[in-house]
């Protein structure tokens, strides 16, 4: 029985230190993994973070859209321009006497759209000019001496579209670039009646005369193509003294 005893004794010592070597290593192995798991690496969390965050915002990004004009239609007058909503109503006036940048800020805002700038140098019967250009609508602001500056327009208009940006572009006789010259109706008082050159025929479609003389005005100035037969521009305020 005594050899019995001392034989069980041992083995269950044995036991309880196979046991504790087992915990002991397990312990460090777990600790080991664990500071694997903080190392820096391409399979760390953050970098797996800052990836799928890449991924997201590169979905995400969109084209900037192209802004939503603020009218819907320009007609151009003898003094100034009427801005109309989608209903028909006129929601602005832009007088011709009104200065050339300021129109030009708010014309911006009305096509949703920034114009092209340019100078141009003038000549003997013009005025150097500063343009402002909205893809065929032309502002050009006349940069005249202060001594010999006009009464009632600051700038005038060059022409040479329908719409801009969704925007239509029309006379006060209701006419467009494009239009068929059959349909233009040139001013019968003028006294500078429809001319040809270089094939284009040009007159004046309306006339203002502050002092009642005809012979003293400015013109809306339109011109037609002779091969495609369809109104190609129109200019105002067109000076038509003699």
């Amino acid at each position: 029985m005594g050899t019995y005893s001392g034989t069980q004794t041992n083995w269950g010592f044995r036991r309880m230190m196979t046991i504790t070597r087992s915990t002991a290593l397990g312990a460090a192995l777990a600790m080991t993994m664990a500071l694997a798991a903080c190392a820096p690496g391409d399979s760390s969390p953050s970098a797996s973070g800052t990836s799928s965050a890449s991924a997201s915002a590169s979905v995400t990004r969109t084209s900037t859209p192209t802004p939503t004009p603020r009218a819907s239609a320009i007609v151009v007058g003898m003094t100034s321009m009427s801005v109309l909503d989608a209903q028909g109503n006129v929601v602005q006036e832009l007088s011709f006497g009104a200065p050339g940048p300021d129109v030009a800020f708010k014309l911006t805002q009305v096509f949703g759209i920034e114009p092209t700038e340019s100078d141009t140098t003038g000549g003997l019967e013009s005025w150097p000019t500063h343009n402002y250009n909205w893809n065929g609508f032309e502002l050009r602001d006349e940069l005249r001496d202060e001594t010999k500056a006009h009464p009632y327009w600051e700038y005038y208009l060059f022409v040479t579209t329908a719409r801009v940006n969704g925007v239509e572009i029309r006379t006060a006789a209701g006419t467009h670039v494009g239009d068929p010259a059959a349909s233009v109706v040139f001013d019968a008082t003028s006294p500078w009646p429809p001319a040809t050159f270089d094939g284009q025929t040009c007159g004046a479609q309306a006339l203002h005369s502050p002092d009642g003389n005809v012979n003293n005005s400015v013109a809306l100035y339109l011109c037609t193509d002779e091969v495609t037969t369809l109104v190609s521009r129109f200019s105002v305020p067109v000076s038509m003294q003699i």
